[in-house]
């Protein structure tokens, strides 16, 4: 499950709103516009650097996507550029730059550009096009059998990741993480899949742990109430499946809290 967190900062470094100062009008004449890469290369970069027991258990996977919100074309391509010389990342059909994590190893002093003829004659701030960043957080671990110290440390890597990721001043702003969500792998958030069977332990003992079908085809289960029932281990079962840590959701995201699944 992509969990997905507003970085307002790296947004706004997206914005491809305006054009490259050099070779402006021989950019505007290609359909091209740019903007610095500077926070979204520094953001990056400082996510590769996160110390080893900080993502032990659980990795944050950041992505990039292009929407056409105008319903029309995806553009040519999205590339970054330094100095002249250009470095092409693969846009795919569904608009998702599948290897923007290069980019953290490029100066900063370049430009993230994107070539659209078919807007090109449009006015700023009409182009139809979002640029969305996303970051998918996920276990390392899917044996089906996850220990809770496991679980809370998976929750405070992804919390510890993010803060590198931060400006400085936000860092104190990034909220704890506080469940988890378990997706059927292979089936999508809005799809109904298998029914896995997710059970907390304690001593090899089945315990009543509330498990809330949530999130479209997911399940969620809330660490704290892990911790009161003395668990010791959350064992899943019946396909292969996706554990990814997660804020607390909000009660108008659907979260049934009073929901069991017991079975």
């Amino acid at each position: 499950m992509k969990t997905k967190l507003v970085m307002l900062a790296l947004v706004a470094a997206m914005s491809m709103s305006g054009y490259g100062v050099a070779g402006e009008a021989e950019d505007k004449a290609a359909g091209i516009g740019c903007n610095p890469a500077k926070r979204l290369v520094s953001a990056l970069g400082k996510l590769s650097k996160a110390k080893p027991g900080q993502k032990n258990s659980a990795v944050v996977t950041p992505s990039l996507k292009i929407i056409a919100t105008d319903g029309g074309v995806l553009p040519e391509r999205f590339f970054y550029r330094n100095e002249g010389v250009e470095t092409a990342f693969i846009l795919n059909e569904f608009g998702v730059v599948t290897d923007i994590a290069k980019i953290k190893t490029m100066p900063k002093a370049g430009e993230m550009c994107i070539q659209d003829m078919t807007r090109r004659d449009k006015p700023e701030g009409e182009k139809g096009l979002s640029i969305q960043f996303e970051m998918g957080f996920s276990y390392i671990n899917n044996s089906g059998v996850h220990s809770a110290l496991e679980l809370q440390d998976g929750l405070d890597d992804i919390r510890s990741q993010i803060k590198k990721m931060a400006p400085l001043i936000a860092r104190p702003l990034v909220p704890k993480l506080t469940h988890m969500v378990v997706f059927p792998e292979g089936n999508s958030e809005d799809e109904e899949g298998v029914d896995l069977d997710i059970r907390a332990q304690k001593d090899g003992e089945i315990l009543p742990a509330r498990v809330a079908r949530d999130f479209g085809n997911g399940y969620i289960v809330e660490m704290a109430h892990l911790k009161k029932l003395g668990a010791d281990q959350l064992h899943i079962t019946g396909g292969t499946y996706k554990l990814s840590p997660m804020f607390k959701p909000r009660q108008e995201d659907g979260e049934q809290s009073t929901e069991k699944a017991e079975k």
